[in-house]
């Protein structure tokens, strides 16, 4: 099963896109000079973040983001994040579906530093581990599958992030911006461009909240990959919460939070 994480976007449309029936080929450029991501934008130790996913209107799961831990490695201040996505028992019987991914970023310039990710998927055992060397400009990793191991390097002139450090990153995305940005997942590189469209109003659990209204388009660097499409909605206050993310589709995939403790 190949891999979708965008954002909430990022990390539920890496390990997801595979279920949704996709597009035909179209152009997607070169991201020749990824976005600079805001200093204004601070993760809150502890913070947790659940969402429900829905596919074509009926939910199939839950997926979670927790800002884990931080401390020093390599002599730099880094911070950890973890991420998991289960889906309920009926449909995990057919899909046999869960996954859980991590991530270690350092607090300077937001440069990866170590990723994992892991999940079951009917037959098959994956297992997935990046190591990144110069801020995220180069990259090893091996993926194992049902006990075969594969090798990958990367060496990109922009630095590249993972599929979890995504979901974070575009919460550090300046307002109402547009741009682009890489990112690794599934032995694949994926180039996600994203195009702020406006502000709107988008019901969460505590009512009606304003939200910035961005969409995307992303596809991984094999030859006649697909272009992806997907719509997610920031919070205005701080913490620049995702509400709500659409990957659309032939089938339509939504999360949409669900809780958020700090």
């Amino acid at each position: 099963m190949g891999c979708l994480l965008h954002m909430l976007a990022v990390l539920l449309a890496l390990l997801l896109t595979p279920m949704i029936a996709q597009a035909e080929p179209e152009r997607c450029p070169s991201c020749t000079t990824p976005v600079i991501f805001s200093d204004a934008y601070r993760d809150t130790l502890g913070e947790r973040a659940r969402y429900v996913v829905e596919l074509n209107g009926l939910a199939v799961g839950n997926a979670e983001f927790t800002v884990n831990s931080e401390g020093r490695l390599e002599s730099q201040s880094v911070i950890e994040y973890r991420g998991q996505f289960v889906l309920d028992s009926f449909i995990s019987s057919m899909t046999q579906l869960h996954g859980q991914a991590a991530s270690v970023m350092t607090r300077q310039k937001r440069a990866a530093v170590h990723s994992m990710l892991r999940f079951k998927a009917k037959q098959a055992d994956v297992d997935e581990r990046v190591k990144f060397f110069d801020l995220a400009h180069r990259l090893y990793g091996t993926r194992s599958r049902s006990g075969k191991i594969q090798e990958d390097h990367r060496a990109l002139s922009v630095p590249i992030w993972d599929a979890l450090a995504a979901y974070y990153l575009m919460r550090a995305l300046p307002p109402e911006s547009s741009g682009c940005f890489l990112v690794y997942a599934q032995r694949r590189l994926y180039t996600v461009w994203f195009k702020h469209v406006g502000l709107e109003k988008i019901a969460t659990p505590l009512g009606l909240r304003p939200a910035h209204y961005v969409k995307m388009h992303f596809r991984d660097d094999r030859t006649n990959a697909k272009v992806h499409h997907a719509e997610i909605w920031l919070g205005q206050i701080r913490s620049r919460i995702p509400y709500r993310f659409v990957l659309n589709g032939k089938d339509t995939l939504v999360a949409r939070i669900e809780s958020l403790t700090r």
